[in-house]
């Protein structure tokens, strides 16, 4: 997956506010309501062209894609369930 491929998979996911942290705003996709294939590779994606960023308690990969920014919790593509964006 690169970054054409990227937009493609963010436009046609459904995003969902993360309604219980009020005061970090973001959304989330969580695996089961995705491509499967595609969201791995977006988890690849992210932990390997990501940028290594400290946020808040945790350091991790950020991609930047146009207005967002993409992080997962660390786990490898297979065993990632959810993908989040903030804006940047």
């Amino acid at each position: 997956m690169d970054i054409t491929d990227a937009r493609l998979f963010i436009a046609g996911a459904i995003w969902t506010y993360a309604k219980t942290m009020p005061r970090w705003p973001h959304w989330y996709i969580v695996k089961d309501s995705a491509n499967r294939v595609q969201f791995e590779e977006m988890c690849r994606l992210i932990a390997e062209s990501g940028e290594i960023r400290k946020m808040a308690k945790w350091t991790r990969p950020y991609l930047d894609v146009d207005e967002y920014h993409y992080w997962t919790m660390g786990a490898e593509p297979e065993d990632t369930t959810i993908i989040n964006r903030a804006l940047s």
